[in-house]
């Protein structure tokens, strides 16, 4: 009786569909430590890990483009430190909108959101 019901258990695994590929996917864009002016003689920065939601079909562009990509975000977060905007209570949100406006600069098709997985202030 246990190998009749094992079998159709098998029987309807087999006739089930298979899992669809995801529809987006987590790119880590990495972190990123930044050196952030401060008045007293004491440095002070700030670390930042980003990742990227991408849509699977730009994806594998995406990864290509991934050093750039890089270079660019950091230049943006150092003009941002340079700016002040980074120097007391820096905001989840601007550093999204900075990373997004790198982003639209390469005109990258499919990015659905940037996504702050740390933010630290020293």
């Amino acid at each position: 009786m246990k190998r009749l019901a094992v079998l159709l258990c098998l029987g309807m695994l087999s006739s089930m569909p298979a899992a669809a590929s995801p529809a987006h996917a987590f790119v880590a864009l990495g972190d990123f430590t930044v050196n952030v002016p401060h008045t007293a003689r004491r440095s002070s920065y700030v670390v930042v890990s980003l990742s990227a939601n991408v849509a699977t079909p730009f994806a594998e562009r995406f990864q290509a483009l991934l050093p750039r990509i890089k270079g660019m975000v950091f230049q943006e977060l150092y003009r941002m430190a340079q700016a002040g905007h980074l120097t007391h209570n820096p905001q989840i949100h601007d550093i999204q909108t900075a990373t997004h406006a790198v982003l639209d600069r390469l005109q990258l098709e499919g990015v659905q959101e940037v996504v702050v997985l740390k933010l630290l202030r020293s």
